[in-house]
């Protein structure tokens, strides 16, 4: 088991993780399209949908559990801080699910894309985890990315958001060793020149019209 320098005795597999993640997003983003069909054709309550995610949750948790060593594996010593957990994770739940059946889904999405700016800033007092400057750059950079792709397409959004990245990586693979430094200083500059030539973004957003 490998574990990172900084970090000792935590459990370190990047390309591991990096996969889990990818399989994460790709499953929230084909449930939240499912709940933006189901809220939107006004066939299910923004309620119902929630209890029947839960209600299949609960199953599938089971059956981790299960396999992991059985039920007792589900005990755990901070009874009052999963609690707190789960009231706030069913909150964001709904209000979330009651966004998606009030807004485009590519707004709901593009506003969302500002969670990691909130992630980062609660890592350092409630984790205790240390954000460096170029951790705080690579965030903002991403949501540049959403602005340049622009706010109300998905499209646009996914498309910034690429474009960028595969600007980090040309920049340095092309920048001397020593301007590398300055380089979310370039790609900022870049997003600024953009926003004064096209602030409406590279995908514009088309109008939506309520259904009757």
């Amino acid at each position: 088991m490998n574990t990172s320098p900084t970090l000792p005795g935590l459990r370190y597999l990047p390309i591991r993780g990096a996969l889990y993640m990818l399989g994460a997003v790709s499953s929230l983003s084909i449930l939240d399209v499912a709940v933006k069909i189901l809220v939107d054709d006004h066939a299910y309550a923004v309620a119902q949908v929630g209890f029947l995610r839960y209600c299949i949750g609960v199953f599938v948790a089971a059956g981790i559990a299960w396999r992991a060593g059985g039920f007792q594996t589900l005990r755990t010593s901070r009874p009052l801080g999963h609690g707190l957990r789960a009231v706030l994770n069913l909150g964001t739940m709904i209000t979330f699910y009651y966004a998606l059946k009030l807004l485009p889904l590519a707004d709901c999405f593009a506003v969302a894309y500002a969670a990691p700016l909130f992630v980062t800033a609660l890592s350092v007092p409630l984790l205790k985890e240390k954000v460096g400057p170029r951790r705080w750059a690579a965030v903002l950079i991403g949501f540049a990315g959403v602005i340049i792709g622009g706010m109300g397409s998905l499209v646009g959004a996914t498309l910034g958001g690429f474009i960028l990245g595969v600007l980090t990586i040309a920049l340095q693979a092309t920048l001397p060793l020593s301007a590398r430094p300055f380089r979310e200083a370039v790609l900022f500059a870049i997003v600024i020149l953009f926003l004064l030539l096209r602030p409406q973004g590279l995908v514009s957003s088309a109008y939506v019209t309520e259904r009757a």
